[in-house]
């Protein structure tokens, strides 16, 4: 994971604390448990975006041209690929 866990949580009490200054909130369940979700729901996404990172790079390497990673071309492949694979994996909508 990029991020660390830390940051997360970090994200997660700012996220909860922002919610909490709305009027038109109603808290079902305590902040804790909620900051809890949120932060594992980030988590879960993180790993799920480093999963596919790792696959895009695998694909691009096993292409038989090399492509310099950092060039446009490199960019434009990885950025196609990524795309791919997340709407394969459910996270983005065709």
């Amino acid at each position: 994971m990029r991020v660390s866990r830390d940051k997360v949580m970090h994200w997660s009490h700012l996220i909860v604390n922002a919610l909490e200054h709305s009027e038109e909130i109603t808290w079902l369940v305590d902040k804790n448990t909620l900051r809890m979700e949120i932060a594992n729901f980030m988590i879960s996404e993180l790993q799920v975006e480093e999963a596919v990172d790792q696959e895009v790079r695998r694909i691009l390497k096993s292409f038989k041209r090399t492509i310099a990673e950092g060039s446009r071309e490199w960019d434009v492949m990885y950025q196609k690929t990524f795309e791919e694979q997340m709407k394969k994996h459910g996270r983005i909508s065709s």
